[in-house]
């Protein structure tokens, strides 16, 4: 027993979470907007968003390692995750999508 919060009553909402939910786990890495961009010491930060995706509103902040603003720019498809591999980025920290989650990137660059 227990409260359905997606009654019958209100199949709208439920189609949409459901598929909110199903389809938006993961972000779309060619699906991405480069928000904010700062380069420090041999690192960029990087604020991104992804439209599909549901957490913090898509957003993102992302420290990568030894990439130039350019060659960023030109990025056709972002995976915000960590791999490795021939084709992965070189990401080395995320943070959450905050004011905070920035400063604490800024840090982690500058004391790195």
């Amino acid at each position: 027993m227990g409260l359905d919060l997606f009654k019958d009553d209100y199949p709208d909402f439920k189609d949409q979470a459901t598929n909110r939910r199903s389809d938006n786990i993961n972000p779309d890495p060619r699906n991405f907007i480069i928000n904010k961009l700062e380069r420090v010491n041999e690192f960029t930060i990087l604020e991104v968003t992804y439209p599909n995706c549901v957490n913090f509103e898509g957003r993102k902040i992302l420290v990568l390692k030894g990439m130039t603003k350019e060659q960023i720019k030109n990025l056709k498809t972002l995976d915000p995750h960590f791999g490795t591999g021939s084709n992965t980025l070189p990401i080395v920290a995320r943070f959450r999508p905050t004011t905070e989650g920035w400063k604490y990137a800024l840090a982690f660059c500058t004391h790195v």
